[in-house]
């Protein structure tokens, strides 16, 4: 868990939760939907998804500028090793556009990603590009599918809110050094308040290696 300060102009976060990397241009995919590019099935990791200590701080601009700097917790040694990482973001009514990069001083290598989101009515759509400066699969920053290592990737969601109860969406993923690819499909039902069930169909492939998985994520909020 972690602990928040909420002043005039940002916010203090001291804990363990998801890195900045992860969640600041809204994890690997739309945060309405499941996010299918995380490691759900433990054999893709398609937006280098991590989570551990840190201490960040974002500002929030009443323009819709946002910007975050942390300092993090690197967990695969026994000591304390600081990963590095800031980005900036702008929201508009039209959607949004951001950058972050993140530096692993364990490893000496680093990552950087950048997204643009559309809103189009009820129908929501974002691409987001990908950059790992390691292909050995050793840094935090490693773009993973299926075992396989990129140097880039490209991902695009859509989704679309056919009512206050029912979301359709879908994303589909590339990733570059022969990494193949995957794509999904969920459907966000909203049965009653504060309870959403999403289930979702996935595939993902890679050098002749095929997967098939099916999830579903049952939400209760208090």
């Amino acid at each position: 868990g972690y602990i928040e300060l909420i002043g005039s102009s940002g916010t203090l976060r001291l804990g363990k939760s998801d890195t900045p990397y992860t969640r600041f241009l809204g994890y690997g995919g739309l945060d309405s939907v499941l996010d299918i590019s995380a490691d759900v099935y433990g054999n893709s990791n398609g937006y280098a998804f991590q989570n551990t200590n840190e201490i960040s701080y974002t500002f929030a601009g009443a323009n819709g500028f946002s910007a975050i700097v942390a300092i993090l917790d690197n967990p695969n040694t026994n000591t304390w090793d600081s990963n590095f990482e800031g980005g900036l973001s702008l929201t508009q009514g039209w959607g949004s556009v951001g950058v972050i990069a993140g530096y692993d001083s364990l490893a000496g290598e680093w990552g950087a990603t950048a997204a643009l989101t559309g809103n189009f009515g009820n129908t929501t759509a974002k691409l987001q590009a990908f950059y790992n400066s390691d292909l050995t699969g050793a840094s935090w920053y490693t773009l993973n599918n299926l075992g396989y290592v990129a140097r880039w990737s490209v991902l695009g969601s859509v989704a679309h809110k056919f009512s206050e109860q029912v979301t359709l969406a879908g994303t589909a993923q590339w990733f570059s050094d022969n990494a193949g690819w995957l794509a999904g499909a969920e459907v966000q039902y909203t049965p009653a308040e504060n309870l959403t069930i999403t289930p979702g169909v996935h595939y993902f492939t890679a050098n002749g290696d095929n997967f098939w998985g099916a999830a579903v994520r049952v939400q209760r909020s208090f």
